[in-house]
């Protein structure tokens, strides 16, 4: 029930931005930046992107139940396995002439290999509860009150991370083209580092 209740909220918020990010990439960047040649970088990207958003929602949401269930190895071979896979898609797809839209193409295709190395693993080694789908959605009040007050803090807090990362997005798109490259770059180390205390906290 709650790996019901966590994939339809979280599907729910994933087809919202894939939808924004396909059907109005104009908008989105209008947001983040003024600048019209960086505009067109990023919408090229977001059009093809937001395909991948609800892949890696599925992912996220069976990641959660298999560690749950105290199959961890699982997620980590799935993540191991998208890592390899935006690399080798990244190289294959990024060069001039697709440039963003590669990186995107990249993505989505990182995307589908997680899921179907997830899925794999679910189908040979016979998990229950992750492909029972029957069972997923026979929610009572009781359990869905009891989702919500368990989850509301993490809601919260995952919202506020949002809304604090999209506002400094909204002004660093608003600096210099020299500026957005120097932190992109940066960003790369600093991703290392979020990377281990994200994997740390979630290990928690």
């Amino acid at each position: 029930r709650s790996y019901g209740m966590t994939l339809l909220f979280m599907m729910t918020v994933a087809l919202i931005f894939a939808g924004l990010a396909i059907g109005a990439p104009s908008f989105i960047m209008g947001v983040y930046t003024d600048k019209p040649e960086i505009q067109a970088i990023g919408i090229s990207y977001l059009r093809i992107v937001g395909f991948a958003y609800p892949l890696q929602v599925l992912s996220m949401a069976m990641s959660a139940l298999l560690r749950s269930i105290e199959r961890v190895k699982i997620p980590l071979y799935g993540g191991i396995a998208s890592v390899f896979a935006h690399c080798f898609f990244y190289y294959l797809f990024f060069f001039p002439e697709m440039g963003a839209a590669g990186a995107a193409v990249g993505t989505v295709l990182a995307g589908i290999v997680n899921l179907l190395i997830l899925i794999g693993f679910i189908l040979h080694q016979r998990i229950p509860f992750v492909l029972e789908f029957s069972k997923h959605f026979r929610w009572t009040k009781e359990s869905l009150q009891n989702y919500l007050i368990k989850c509301f803090p993490i809601i919260c807090n995952e919202v506020l991370i949002g809304v604090g990362n999209m506002m400094i997005n909204v002004v660093l798109g608003r600096q210099s083209e020299q500026a957005i490259a120097a932190v992109a770059v940066f960003r790369t180390m600093e991703g290392l580092v979020i990377a281990f205390f994200s994997g740390f906290s979630n290990a928690a």
